[in-house]
This record gives C-alpha cells, structure tokens and sequence, in this order.
C-alpha cells in the first residue's frame, strides 16, 4: 500500500475521532475485539462506541484510486456479516469509493451493517449528542497517546 493510501486513510479516522471527541461521543480508537475473523486473525476495529444502546464498532475505508480497499471490504464485509457480536458502521469516503459504497451497501443487511458518507455518520454523531446517549467526553481513549483526556 503506497504511503499515499496509508496517510489518506489516517486522516480520514482522525477527522472521524475529531467529530466524535468533539461531539462528547465516548469511543475507544483501535479496539481489539476478542474477535477472529474469517482469516483467523485478530479483528481490531478502528472506533468503538461502547455507550450507544448495543455498543457500536466503527471501521473507517477511504478510496482514492482503485486498488486493495476494494478486496478488503469483501473481506470486511463478510467479517461484520458473520462474526462481529455487535452492529457496525462502515464510514466509505475517497474520490473512487463509489464501488465501495455499492457493493457494502449491497451487501449490508441494515442491522448487523450499514454503510455510510462522512457527512452521514456525523448526522448519525449528532443524532447520539442530542440523546445524550454514549456522552462521556472526560473518558475518550486514544491508544496511541496512552492516557484518558
């Protein structure tokens, strides 16, 4: 994956940390899940959003140009489908991500997976705010800074 990829991805899930931090949503960003997938690895997701009513996980794809992503999310998708114990989100952003978005979207079932723009998932954030459900800001966990802030 070209650094490109890597860099463009990342900045899509801090600016989805950002909105939830910002927001007062309590998540926890790359959450282990105790999970093993269809692979038989360990499935980490991006957020986890521990205080929705179920507990909500979060995973982040971002397409710029045709490539891995898209093989990845049959992959993704069948993980959520068929072994994630709670309902999750998949936030699909990028110039190329229309493939993405159809075939997620097609593939998801509208409990176990939904698939959503940015804008659709901040709508989604702030419907959470306002219900006051998942609200915590004091405890947002940010395992790459190692501390609650």
């Amino acid at each position: 994956m070209s650094p490109n990829a890597n860099t463009s991805g990342s900045r899509l899930e801090n600016n989805t940390a950002s909105y939830l931090k910002d927001a007062e949503v309590y998540y926890i960003r790359q959450y282990r899940t105790g999970i093993y997938g269809i692979l038989g690895k360990l499935i980490r997701v991006d957020f986890y959003l521990p205080h929705t009513e179920k507990g909500i996980y979060v995973e982040c794809k971002r397409q710029d140009t045709t490539g891995s992503a898209e093989e990845k999310c049959v992959c993704l998708a069948r993980n959520i489908l068929e072994f994630y114990n709670k309902p999750a989100i998949v936030i699909v952003s990028g110039l190329e991500s229309k493939t993405i978005l159809d075939f997620l979207k097609e593939e998801s079932d509208g409990k176990q997976m939904r698939t959503m723009k940015l804008d659709e998932f901040h709508s989604f954030v702030d419907s959470i705010a306002e219900k006051g459900t998942g609200v915590n800001s004091s405890k947002i966990y940010d395992p790459n800074q190692k501390k609650l802030f």
